[in-house]
């Protein structure tokens, strides 16, 4: 499971990775558990999942299968999909895909529309893709981030780079009621990620940024809570049962107090 988000009594969900990706993928003769995890990967990658509260799901759409489609003719274009963060707003939810280099608006009803591709930039000194995997609603519009460290403003159709020097490799976002936006650097080392290097990006309404928290070892992703606090992500890179010296707990998840008038957006 990547990206959550909840609106109106909404949660919409998406998993990552293409369903296209285990259709050549065989298991040993007699292994029926691992056949039906095949069949229910290739159901379930990709997918954008409308969840209860009960629990039971849908399956809105298959963002996953649409991404690795739509780059197939894309020249320079890696042939891959990755939905990775999701937004739920009125009528339906955007989904930015990391693999594909996409942010898309999928409909309530799951019709896929590609509103902006991202391509390669070669001026961050980053040997990938752009790679977005950040989507947040504040001030009237949306800001897209990406691994390559680029900041993104959207209205519609209309995409604008931002300049912004303190975003590095960002993989998560999400904004307060003030329209502050707090952006997640997974590492912000130039090329290859570094432990203890992630850091946390305060973006105000106005548009000045500073990091509010740094010396993190891989955060990930982060949500404003309804107490008004910032929760987010760490040692993503982790197993559950931790490594001695880098991650004793395994992943965890860290709370930065914010300013009391500060409040939830998702």
């Amino acid at each position: 499971m990547d990206g959550i988000s909840a609106r109106g009594g909404k949660l919409l969900a998406i998993e990552g990775v293409f369903p296209q990706a285990f259709a050549n993928f065989s298991c040993a003769a007699g292994d029926s558990g691992c056949a039906a995890d095949v069949d229910a990967a290739k159901k379930e990658a990709g997918a954008l999942l409308s969840v209860k509260s009960s629990g039971s799901w849908r399956n809105v759409a298959s963002v996953g299968a649409f991404g690795f489609d739509y780059t197939a003719d894309i020249p320079n274009q890696e042939h891959d999909s990755n939905p990775y963060s999701v937004l739920a707003v009125n009528g339906g939810s955007y989904v930015a895909d990391a693999g594909s280099n996409t942010l898309n608006f999928v409909s309530n009803n799951g019709h896929i529309r590609v509103l902006h591709y991202f391509p390669f930039r070669n001026d961050a000194g980053f040997p990938t893709d752009e790679v977005p995997d950040c989507v947040v609603n504040a001030d009237d519009g949306l800001w897209v981030a990406t691994l390559a460290g680029h900041l993104y403003r959207v209205h519609g159709t209309s995409v604008t780079l931002v300049p912004n020097a303190l975003l590095k490799h960002v993989t998560g976002c999400t904004a307060d009621r003030g329209g502050n936006v707090y952006f997640v650097n997974m590492w912000t080392t130039p090329t290859f990620p570094s432990p203890f290097t992630g850091d946390i990006v305060k973006m105000s309404d106005e548009g000045t940024s500073s990091v509010i928290a740094s010396g993190i070892n891989f955060p990930n992703m982060d949500a404003v809570g309804p107490d008004g606090n910032l929760y987010f992500s760490a040692d993503s890179v982790c197993p559950a049962a931790g490594i001695p010296g880098f991650c004793p707990m395994g992943g965890t998840v860290w709370k930065l107090a914010l300013a009391t008038d500060e409040g939830n957006d998702d």
